[in-house]
């Protein structure tokens, strides 16, 4: 007869706490896996936005910059013209000034720039009744003289100095160093002098 033992070795309860762990940890693991996706999409976008705006900062420097360099170039550009202009008047003002030096020395009387006048050396004859002057006129104008003349105009004056008339002539084209002679008549009858107001070359 075999003997029966009493069965001491008894199946555990299955543990309830390891399988809610498990799920726990895959759920955690789960969230991991997307925090790491989110976080990397989140650096990559921030990465795009900042080479995004580098981007940009770099073209408004390169533009801002651009215009800089225009304005520094338009403003080197005027101060040359400036001073060219400045020059040029200079050097002209000059080549007056040495002229009527030369002209005044010759019994020429000046009345603006490379525009002059003279008495005729012989003596002149009035045409008619009237009190009448006659003058000798020039230019030294470069580079053709006046072709369109020499405008004139005079006054004649009183013996107390007061004008009575005044009278414009107008020679007919000339030449650099070319002479025209010009004739006043005092159409008043009450002038005693003449006094030249303006010439004007054309």
């Amino acid at each position: 007869m075999t003997l029966q033992y009493p069965n001491t070795q008894q199946a555990l309860p299955p543990r309830k706490g390891r399988l809610w762990l498990k799920i726990a940890l895959g759920v955690v693991g789960a969230l991991a896996v997307v925090a790491a996706v989110i976080g990397f999409l989140v650096i990559n976008s921030v990465s795009a936005a900042s080479e995004a705006s580098n981007a940009a900062a770099s073209k408004a420097a390169a533009s801002e910059s651009a215009v800089a360099a225009s304005k520094a170039a338009q403003a080197a550009l005027d101060r040359s013209t400036q001073e060219l202009a400045a020059a040029a008047a200079k050097s002209l003002a000059d080549a007056a000034r040495a002229d009527r030096v030369a002209m005044e020395s010759k019994g020429w009387s000046y009345v603006s720039d490379f525009l002059y006048y003279a008495s005729p050396t012989e003596n002149y004859q009035c045409p008619g009744r009237y009190a009448c002057s006659s003058m000798m006129v020039t230019t030294h104008k470069q580079p053709s003289g006046c072709p369109g003349g020499v405008s004139v105009h005079v006054s004649f004056l009183s013996s107390s100095g007061v004008s009575v008339y005044n009278s414009v002539r107008t020679t007919g084209a000339l030449a650099v160093n070319e002479q025209g002679q010009l004739d006043f008549t005092d159409l008043s009858g009450n002038g005693t002098t003449m006094r030249v107001d303006s010439m004007t070359c054309y």
